[in-house]
């Protein structure tokens, strides 16, 4: 009994207290606060401060994996798979990641690298670099 209890308790605790991230015309709002203003197009997207400073530029690119054995006979034999390269524009550092576009937003608010003035604290972009940077996946990038 103290083992569902133990687990249910856990669970409860990631569910209410995990961020939630929603874009609307324009803006970030992470828990219901505006905290970016973004510009997409397709896969691409820039991101702002609230003062519209550009911060951070993310640009997707794709590249296909063999589905085996498909699925459907008459679909495609490749699952399409997104790589992001982040790009923190005032440093010029930059990180490749499979993350999805709001687990990148997410993750680059909960590491504190940007104040509400749009400054970078540089030790934090490091730490977000080495924390979610995959160099194996410009490899995919360039076959």
């Amino acid at each position: 009994m103290k083992k569902v209890l133990y687990i249910s308790m856990l669970a409860f605790s990631c569910l209410a207290f995990g961020q939630k991230v929603k874009i609307k015309k324009d803006k970030v709002f992470i828990d219901d606060k505006e905290t970016y203003h973004i510009e997409t197009n397709n896969y691409n997207f820039i991101l702002s401060d609230v003062k519209d400073n550009g911060i951070v530029s993310v640009l997707g690119s794709t590249y296909e994996v063999r589905k085996t054995p498909p699925i459907y006979p008459n679909e495609s034999p490749y699952w399409t798979k997104i790589i992001y390269t982040v790009r923190f524009l005032k440093n010029n550092k930059e990180l490749v990641t499979d993350l999805s576009d709001k687990d990148i937003i997410k993750n680059i608010y909960k590491s504190g690298i940007f104040d509400e003035n749009g400054n970078a604290d540089e030790a934090k972009i490091d730490l977000f670099i080495a924390k979610y940077s995959n160099e194996d996946l410009k490899i995919k990038l360039f076959k």
